[in-house]
């Protein structure tokens, strides 16, 4: 019926390559322990955390030709570290290398091929084991102090006798507790297991009664409680005096100045996380061991959920700004602090009260007072309210999914350079495992953030989801379960985080579902599942072009004009016309076009018509459903003849009214009634660009349909925000 051109639509977004290699990687990738691989597995696997721990671990080589530890067998290149005292159990075909320590000694290895799926046992003296497999999840154990031992100065996890319960985590399970008769401890330099902890840096683990190795936890023990320990005297915003006894030793404070009050610490002579280095020497045999105190300097502070942020760079994703909270020192009057706006440029001043909360100003007029929000709270807050936060966000993307803005935070000397944005990561795939990336920053996102996976090759309307296994740098797979799947939808179970995206994993046999939906009657299996993917997308809040059926359909004007005659006959039958009218809406912005460029021959009758078909049941269910609403329940539906076509006509006419609406409201959809003169004469260039682009296509000159989705996005974020300039083309 229609000249389109054939498109497959399960052409995903990704499919498996083998990747390209850069040179210097090469090293690490040979069988042969070259000079550069060791050096890079001395820097990035033999580190003396690794060493100290005295237990096997396995590591990968990362997308980006870092080595990282976790478990990615069979996907890419790995290393299995055996430390002393355990042993490969026999394996002819394996060969194991020793590579050289930081500290002269050498180290085994296993070196493990991107196909190498082991399975490897090591054993250790005492007859324990580890398995290591693709997907396997070794089993560890779990530190449980109680609220005494939670300490505002010192991060390590603490050790003390009774004040700590212990159990064994395994992914999938519930942590079993383990009693106190089953834990063993050992110093951290020592390779020796005691029943009791000794003083200093341990490692505690739990034994099992099935010879399960169980992979220890790194505590400190002070034989104190922390409260015992540190008196903070005085803190101001630049120095902290605190006083520390330790009555089972003494302890050093370096680069503090000690007072009659304690020692003084200033604030320039530390590092950004304002800690500093103690050395505690114990009575008993003179051990010593460093703790790392961490100082209450009375400055502004950003955290995130509880922990504090340095000066740098960093993203926010919208939905998690309650995550993130600062706190600002109410102690000096001349207290203030600076926000300033990338897009749209705006720069605001906080200053203190004297009702202690902070006044907030526009300083383009600081006579106008925005409002005043409290001395510590959420980002939220700082940025006066969620209302605000979208009010500065909505004219920076055509797309609220892809809205964002930079941030610079300024307070004295200090500067935290934050990237706001709705959706800020993306998805990068690599051999068959995924890492989240900041898209702004470049930079891999490790916080633990739970991935799904949505089986898709069988269909939106039959689709199977499972937990995607994270690795602890932040590497993703699939679990085994899902070997013979061949296309998914990954996607995280917060909204608003991470970008939805599809990927194809394995060859599969594609359909064309172009034809289906071009020439297919009412509700097909092409137009059912296009539909199901659409719901799937609102239900999830996912953006529409993360479904690949819309994403490729956005292209054709006669196929959204048919998507909507499905979208309209179901919203008659069910009374949801206003949402529906709303979502179409907002579907234009996700899709990169606006429902005014249409013409009325793509939805008029002769197009919609082949949908109406009194032999198809789907399509009869919804007639009749309008018919009962549209006359009345008494009124027969004619079988054949003039007035069945009538009634068609009429059910058609309906339609097209509805698409005028629609296109009129798309015409009319803008960000702001007044945007900023100097915004507007800064833009000119752009904006008269997209202007004559728009005039063409609404002349029938060059079709806007035909552009790159990046040229479209940039028509309606440029028609969005600058509404006014292009009605004297619109009105036509």
């Amino acid at each position: 019926m229609y000249s389109f051109i054939c498109l497959l639509f399960c052409n995903f977004a990704s499919v498996l390559r083998q990747p390209a290699i850069a040179t210097g990687v090469v090293a690490l990738l040979s069988n042969t322990i070259s000079t550069n691989m060791n050096n890079s597995i001395k820097d990035n696997i033999l580190t003396d955390s690794i060493l100290e721990s005295a237990m096997p671990h396995i590591f990968h080589l990362t997308p980006d030709g870092t080595i990282a530890e976790g478990n990615a067998m069979g996907n890419t290149e790995g290393w299995i570290y055996i430390p002393d005292g355990w042993i490969l159990e026999e394996n002819s075909n394996t060969d194991i290398v020793d590579v050289p320590t930081s500290d002269k000694h050498t180290a085994k290895l296993i070196h493990l091929s991107r196909t190498d799926v082991g399975p490897y046992r090591l054993t250790n003296e005492d007859d324990e084991y580890i398995d290591f497999f693709p997907g396997c999840h070794q089993s560890s154990t779990v530190a449980i102090p109680s609220p005494e031992l939670v300490s505002p100065f010192i991060k390590t996890p603490l050790y003390l006798d009774g004040n700590v319960s212990f159990a064994k985590h395994q992914d999938g399970e519930e942590d079993k507790p383990v009693r106190m008769s089953m834990i063993m401890f050992r110093r951290a330099e020592s390779d020796k297991w005691l029943d009791d902890a000794p003083l200093g840096y341990i490692y505690a683990r739990a034994l099992t009664m099935d010879d399960d190795f169980v992979k220890p936890v790194r505590m400190l023990n002070l034989g104190v409680s922390p409260a015992k320990l540190i008196d903070i005297v005085e803190t101001t915003d630049k120095k902290v005096t605190f006083r520390i006894s330790w009555p089972l030793g003494t302890v050093e404070v370096q680069g503090g100045r000690e007072t009659e009050q304690g020692y003084e610490v200033a604030r320039t002579s530390l590092s950004s996380d304002r800690s500093v280095n103690c050395i505690f020497t114990s009575k008993v045999g003179r051990k010593s061991f460093a703790v790392r105190i961490e100082l209450p300097f009375q400055s502004f502070a950003v955290c995130h959920n509880g922990e504090e942020i340095g000066q740098g760079q960093f993203t926010i994703p919208v939905s998690m700004i309650e995550d993130y909270t600062y706190q600002l020192p109410a102690t000096n009057s001349d207290e203030r602090l600076a926000i300033t706006f990338e897009q749209p440029a705006r720069s605001l001043l906080y200053q203190l009260t004297e009702r202690n909360t902070l006044a907030v100003r526009d300083m383009a007029d600081m006579s106008l007072k925005l409002g005043e929000i409290p001395t510590s709270g959420t980002f939220a807050d700082l940025l006066l309210g969620a209302e605000n936060i979208r009010t500065i966000l909505e004219p920076t993307a055509g797309n609220w999914n892809k809205t964002r803005t930079n941030i610079i935070l300024k307070h004295k000397d200090e500067r935290w350079r934050i990237h706001l944005a709705n959706h800020p990561y993306r998805l990068i795939e690599n051999c068959g495992s995924w890492q989240i990336t900041s898209k702004a920053l470049k930079t891999v996102i490790v916080e633990d953030l739970e991935l799904k996976a949505m089986r898709l090759e069988a269909g939106w309307t039959n689709t199977q989801t499972v937990t995607m296994q994270r690795s602890d740098d932040g590497i993703y797979t699939l679990p085994m379960e899902t070997g013979s799947w061949q296309k998914v939808l990954i996607y995280c179970s917060h909204s608003g985080i991470v970008y939805p995206k599809a990927f194809c994993i394995s060859e599969s046999s594609n359909r064309n579902l172009f034809d289906m939906l071009a020439d297919g009657p009412f509700m097909n299996v092409a137009w059912t599942e296009c539909i199901a993917g659409y719901d799937a997308a609102i239900a999830h809040s996912w953006p529409a072009d993360s479904i690949p059926e819309l994403e490729q359909m956005s292209d054709y004007p006669k196929l959204l004009s048919r998507f909507a005659f499905h979208l309209f006959l179901k919203a008659q039958a069910d009374g949801s016309m206003d949402n529906m009218e709303q979502n179409l809406l907002q579907l234009q912005a996700d899709l990169a076009f606006q429902w005014f460029w249409l013409e009325e021959d793509d939805y008029d009758y002769s197009e919609i018509c082949s949908l109406a078909d009194t032999s198809n049941p789907k399509f009869m269910e919804l007639f009749k459903v309008w018919k009962s609403k549209t006359f009345g329940e008494e009124f027969e539906i004619p079988t054949k003849g003039e007035d069945l076509n009538m009634l068609f006509a009429l059910l058609i006419n309906q339609f097209g009214s509805f698409m005028s609406r629609l296109s009129e409201k798309s015409a009319n959809n803008k960000v702001c009634s007044e945007p900023d003169m100097l915004d507007v004469r800064r833009n000119n260039r752009k904006i008269t660009r997209v202007m004559q682009r728009l005039s063409d296509h609404l002349s029938g000159k060059q079709s806007l349909w035909k552009l790159p989705h990046d040229d479209r996005k940039e028509i309606l974020h440029v028609y969005r925000n600058y509404h006014a300039a292009f009605q004297s083309i619109t009105d036509k």
